[in-house]
């Protein structure tokens, strides 16, 4: 993918998410946090709804759902494990058992069905249900191992790496995307990073974009810099017409052919028409936009609206 590209649709991304995601930016200076998302699965991840966040009916078919959750909260526990962390010590042929049988646990929830067993594992992203920090990572690595590709998971990525409340989980969070190469997430982080500021660049919530800015700035693409710059340069051409005049000009004679074989009989006359006479003007400039403020803080530079200096900064990046 060409870098033009890349930031296009890095911007498209953003505004997808914009879209069909909250920022979640309240006054109390929470972070974001995962909203009602009803998304369509195509057919190679399977038929029905990605759903997660609805409030659950009495049916069986929620009912169905809250089990799946519950035994993807199960694995997801499995894969977040710390076999130090209650000073047990397994030998290698204990862990090699443990791993297997977490990852046979996890292919036979996806094999029951694929969509409940995802949505059961993202929604074990949300730190207001799942107080576990251990759990959410083991929900990510989860994931990760699923190899799914949706839109919905990309939010709930960006969405983790950003407002999830320990640091831990927003770094595995922001190193899923990177593995995964999700550009997708990486649109919706720098949506959170841009929602963070006001249009005079003034900051909304700190912890937002401080969050965003070291998730972005992990990722070590300097192409996401690109794209800020793109987005801070976007050029603008206008072309503005308006009347300036009416020339009058005179019809003196026309021809009158009075057959196929006969000469053409020149009439004079005298006929005065009026021609509209246009003012072009054109103007080309640039335009700067909020992104300058969310550039400076992924970057730690402040070179204002210099985007000579930008560009020579980001080209020394590697």
């Amino acid at each position: 993918m060409s870098q033009l590209n890349f930031w296009k649709a890095l911007v498209l991304a953003a505004g997808t998410s914009a879209a069909a995601w909250s920022a979640g930016v309240d006054a109390a200076g929470a972070g974001p946090n995962p909203q009602p998302v009803v998304a369509e699965i195509d057919e190679a991840n399977g038929d029905g709804e990605l759903s997660i966040g609805v409030n659950p009916r009495i049916s069986p078919e929620w009912q169905q759902r809250i089990a799946f959750f519950n035994r993807a909260r199960e694995i997801a526990a499995q894969f977040g494990a710390d076999p130090d962390k209650d000073k047990k010590t397994l030998s290698k042929s204990e862990e090699e058992k443990s791993s297997k049988q977490r990852d046979q646990a996890l292919r036979s929830l996806l094999a029951e069905n694929k969509i409940k067993a995802v949505e059961g594992l993202l929604s074990c992203l949300d730190s207001r249900t799942v107080k576990e920090p251990d759990t959410r990572k083991g929900a990510l690595a989860a994931l990760e191992s699923c190899d799914y590709v949706h839109p919905t998971l990309s939010a709930y990525l960006a969405a983790s790496a950003v407002g999830d409340p320990d640091t831990g989980v927003r770094t595995a969070a922001a190193s899923s995307i990177k593995t995964r190469r999700d550009d997708q997430a990486v649109g919706g982080m720098l949506h959170y990073l841009m929602a963070s500021f006001n249009d005079k660049g003034k900051v909304l919530n700190e912890q937002v974009r401080d969050n965003a800015a070291g998730a972005l700035r992990g990722l070590g693409d300097k192409r996401v810099y690109q794209t800020l710059l793109y987005m801070v340069t976007m050029e603008l051409r206008v072309t503005n017409s308006e009347l300036n005049n009416f020339a009058t000009r005179q019809i003196d004679s026309f021809s009158v052919n009075n057959g196929a074989n006969a000469a053409s009989v020149l009439v004079p006359a005298s006929f005065p028409i009026q021609f509209p006479e246009l003012k072009l003007t054109r103007v080309r400039t640039t335009v700067k936009c909020p992104a300058i403020n969310s550039l400076e803080a992924i970057s730690g530079q402040n070179f204002g609206e210099d985007i000579d200096k930008w560009e020579k900064w980001i080209s020394k990046l590697k």
